[in-house]
């Protein structure tokens, strides 16, 4: 076999291995930022609930009406909205949308 067929196949077969490197890089990498955005919502919704929940909590001791723990909740989810790249509603039992 001549030196500039082996040459080839070298090069040939060590840019495959480039190629399927970075192939597998490209993949983890998506996997990763999907991973990482799903946390993220994860977060905001676990926020937006202990924010409901607080004003439950009002609502159960006393310090606030029924309607007036609703509005500020709901005062308070409608700011959360306040980026646009984020979106939160709350529908009630009822399907009937409170905060859009």
């Amino acid at each position: 076999m001549k030196v500039a067929t082996k040459l080839l196949i070298l090069v040939g077969t060590a840019l495959a291995g480039v190629i399927s490197i970075a192939a597998i890089a490209l993949s983890q990498l998506d996997s990763a930022l999907v991973e990482s955005r799903q946390a993220q919502i994860v977060t905001l919704l676990n926020k937006a609930e202990h924010l409901t929940l607080y004003y439950q909590s009002l609502e159960a001791s006393g310090k606030m009406s029924r309607d007036d723990a609703q509005t500020a909740a709901k005062t308070a989810l409608n700011q959360l909205n306040a980026e646009s790249k984020s979106y939160y509603w709350v529908t009630n039992t009822d399907s009937v949308n409170l905060v859009s």
